[in-house]
This record gives C-alpha cells, structure tokens and sequence, in this order.
C-alpha cells in the first residue's frame, strides 16, 4: 500500500512539474500587458493604454504608444476617471485640461484612490479638452535632490457633442 502512494504522489509531483514548465514556456515571449484606465461620460465607457510608459527603475526605457483615447462629452454629465490597482497603489495624478486655461489643474491622488469625476465645463466656463493620467515615481538628481516625475502617462481628448 505505501508503494501505491509513493507511486501516486511521485505522479502528481512530475506532473505539477511539467504542467508548470509547459505554463512558463506559453506565457514567456508574452509581451508586458500594460495598465490601461477607463473613462465613462454620456453612457460611454472608453479604455485607453498608456502614451508614455517608463520603467520605473530607468526612466530612459520608455515605451511610446502615443495612445490618445476619445470621450464623447457634453456640458451636462461628468467624466468619471478609473484607474486599475496597479496604479492606485501609487501616486498618481488626473491633469485637466480646459480651453479656458483659467480652469486647468492637476490633483494629487493618495494611494488606494481607484476613480475621481471631472466637470466638462470649469469654473470659468472652460470646456474640457484633454484629461491625462500620470503615474510619478520618487527621482533623485546627481546632487541628491529628490523629486515626483511621471514615469507612466494616459491620455483622454474630450469630443463634443
């Protein structure tokens, strides 16, 4: 009977084994799939991946989609802002972009913030143009100073109805 189980469990050993090494073979050319955010307004729901996506290690390895995705909007709905858990683990930043540059800002959101609304028509009466993502990680300059730069952009145009 012990050689029976022996046997058995040896076969489920191997076979985890190669199960796993057929998996790491399939997925191990996969290109990085890279975060992408939604946008809704007036019943539309767009996803859009990064422009810019850097390496957070090297910043000078940058991959440059140039992804710019499209909302139809109108001065009477919101545009809601969804991030993915990869990013809301971090700081990130939603940069609106009005045609009355009056009404432009940039909000700073802590980690664990996975949405944020933006109005379509500012303050100042601007209408929304563009909002963009930013994804910053800490850099440091040759003399030590530190700062926030954004290692990861996405990019929304505003289409009016």
């Amino acid at each position: 009977m012990k050689r029976v189980i022996t046997a058995l469990v040896t076969v489920v050993v191997v076979m985890c084994g190669v199960a796993a090494v057929g998996i790491w073979l399939l997925v191990r050319d996969q290109p990085q799939q890279l975060p992408e955010i939604s946008a809704y307004s007036t019943g539309h729901t767009i996803r859009v991946g990064p422009y810019k996506y850097c390496k957070v290690l090297n910043l000078d390895d940058c991959e440059f989609a140039q992804t710019v995705g499209e909302l139809h909007v109108s001065d009477r709905y919101p545009v809601q802002v969804s991030v993915p858990g990869v990013i809301s683990r971090g700081l990130w930043g939603l940069l609106r972009l009005y045609d009355n540059p009056a009404d432009n800002g940039e909000d700073r959101m802590r980690p664990g913030t996975f949405a944020s609304t933006v109005a379509t028509v500012g303050p100042h009466g601007g209408r929304l143009d563009k909002i963009e993502v930013h994804l910053f990680t800490r850099a440091r300059t040759p003399t030590g100073e530190e700062w926030f730069v954004a290692h990861a952009v996405w990019s929304v145009s505003m289409v009016w109805r």
